[in-house]
């Protein structure tokens, strides 16, 4: 889906697809690749409208989903817990925009590896209905 909302071929990009675009230490990891030996410049976290993610994080509760998906929850509370609209969708909406740039945070003071490529790393946001980018 990148490459086409980009429109770029196949290995144009390394993308590293996580469930609500969490900086875990796995996709840090991947990410730290990406950089350090494949020379990445521009990191997009893009996050996108009506994430299943954000909404289980937002309505889920204190509900236990299991050791794993717990942890991944665990990563979108903060992002979720400042989220405003006046409808559900405005909430998921505010909350996705929020993690985004939690991540971005994430990204550039989480990683020796990533400080010291010094990439470029954007928030994004897809609107699902007009398949429009917005940076953030």
């Amino acid at each position: 889906m990148p490459e086409i909302i980009f429109d770029c071929g196949v290995s144009d990009l390394f993308i590293v697809r996580v469930a609500g675009n969490i900086a875990d230490q796995t996709s840090i990891a991947s990410i730290e690749y990406a950089v350090a030996e494949l020379k990445v410049g521009l990191i997009v976290v893009l996050g996108h409208e009506s994430c299943g993610a954000v909404k289980a994080a937002m309505t889920i509760g204190d509900k236990s989903l299991g050791y794993n998906l717990d942890m991944l929850l665990a990563h979108l509370k903060p992002a979720v817990s400042g989220a405003r609209g006046k409808s559900e969708a405005a909430k998921v909406a505010s909350a996705v925009k929020r993690n985004v740039k939690i991540t971005v945070n994430d990204l550039e003071n989480r990683s020796k590896i990533i400080e010291d490529a010094n990439p470029l790393i954007v928030p994004a946001y897809y609107n699902l209905a007009s398949g429009k980018v917005s940076f953030l």
